[in-house]
């Protein structure tokens, strides 16, 4: 893995040390369990459990209400780690601390309702609109409706909704924090990758005032002027889906290493001695460090602009959401280029290197990875055209 020299703010390198080393310790049980969380159709209650005692999902978390207010490198680094262990708890992981993150920018009153009686309380979050309504009313919003693909939900005591009120769509794409008095969870997760993560519906039939709601074109914090609460909702959020494959790739790369140095074929020699597999190993890796170069690259320069308070310039903002969707690409090419050169044994429900295939294609079906829309967007700005703005 790669040491980047990124700028460090909110816990410091001595706390960024200490929240990788902890991820790193949790390793080994996550990659023992990987099997049966994946038989689970969710996180293991344990595995919640050991990252909460490592202290790691207070990663994102707003000083005042007992968090680390890490920078975004710290972040990646961290979903990284977990993520090569174990795909769906890096997923799960990524996601869960990202709505901290969206807490800590909050009225403060909502911090207090989340977190007030206790500071670990997990939030989970459910963007896919399956049917039903989000009204404005006198004092906030109704809403009646299903929403889909809330991962980690079975953790979580709040679950952030996404989208527009159908009466007052002048107010813009907000995220509406709900109470779990006011929501169910419909156990429908059953998928071919990311198996373990749990990311069921949730059926909702409440309200939300209006301190509990987020304007997602918003910047900064009522708590905190640490540069990670300045940084765009929509660089924040498409991340947390991407940076997860980027983990789970190099997991099935150390795993194909492991595995196939001293495999011998039918018709002689070894894998590891062939100069065709040394060659995907070399180009798998040269995507991988890509992917990393790049969203590391996002975390240095976004983090110094909030720093300087200055504006996201929409070059800078299209480069952005260019690399993010490519990281995501190099993942599946780095994961596709060694699973065809992994062998029948590799085929095995026990074998991580065909989970990391499943889970890396798996996470980049989301809408955060599909490239059309980002890519064309920076081609418009390379040729001076207008384009949508950027995120």
């Amino acid at each position: 893995m790669l040491t980047h020299g990124t700028l460090r703010q909110g816990c410091g390198m001595a706390g960024r040390e200490r929240l990788l080393d902890a991820a790193r310790a949790l390793a080994p049980a996550l990659r023992a369990r990987s099997r049966d969380t994946e038989i689970l159709r969710r996180v293991p209650d344990e595995t919640i459990s050991d990252l909460q005692a490592a202290g790691l999902f207070k990663v994102l978390q707003a000083a005042c209400y007992g968090g680390d207010e890490a920078d975004l490198a710290t972040y990646f680094d961290v979903v990284l780690t977990l993520s090569a262990a174990d795909g769906s708890v890096g997923w799960v992981y990524s996601v869960l601390l990202v709505q901290t993150w969206a807490v800590s920018r909050m009225d403060r009153q909502a911090g207090e309702e989340v977190w007030g009686s206790d500071p670990s309380t997990l939030i989970s979050s459910a963007v896919a609109p399956r049917s039903g309504y989000i009204d404005k009313i006198a004092d906030g919003y109704r809403i009646d409706g299903q929403f889909g693909f809330s991962s980690g939900c079975h953790h979580a005591e709040w679950v952030f909704i996404l989208g527009v009120a159908r009466n007052a769509p002048e107010d813009g794409l907000l995220a509406f924090l709900v109470s779990r008095s006011d929501y169910d969870i419909e156990d429908n997760w059953n998928v071919m990758g990311l198996c373990g993560t749990g990311s069921c519906d949730v059926v909702v039939d409440g309200t939300v005032p209006t301190y509990r709601v987020l304007s997602v074109a918003n910047t900064g914090s009522d708590v905190s002027d640490a540069p990670i609460y300045k940084l765009p909702f929509f660089t924040i959020f498409p991340h947390a889906a991407t940076v997860p494959l980027v983990g789970i790739a190099q997991g099935g790369l150390d795993d194909y290493l492991l595995q196939q140095k001293h495999r011998a074929r039918v018709t002689g020699g070894v894998v590891g001695s062939e100069p065709s597999s040394q060659m995907r190993v070399a180009e798998s890796a040269a995507d991988l460090d890509a992917a990393r170069l790049t969203l590391f690259r996002t975390c240095e320069d976004m983090t110094r602009v909030a720093a300087s308070g200055d504006p996201y310039g929409p070059e800078l903002l299209a480069r952005v959401n260019r690399d993010q969707v490519l990281a995501s690409r190099f993942a599946v090419t780095a994961i596709d280029r060694i699973f065809a050169n992994a062998g029948a044994r590799a085929l095995s429900l026990d074998n991580p290197i065909q989970r990391a295939w499943r889970d890396v294609h798996a996470g980049a079906a989301h809408p955060a990875s599909v490239p059309d829309a980002s890519l064309a967007a920076y081609g418009a700005l390379a040729f001076g055209l207008d384009s949508p703005a950027a995120h």
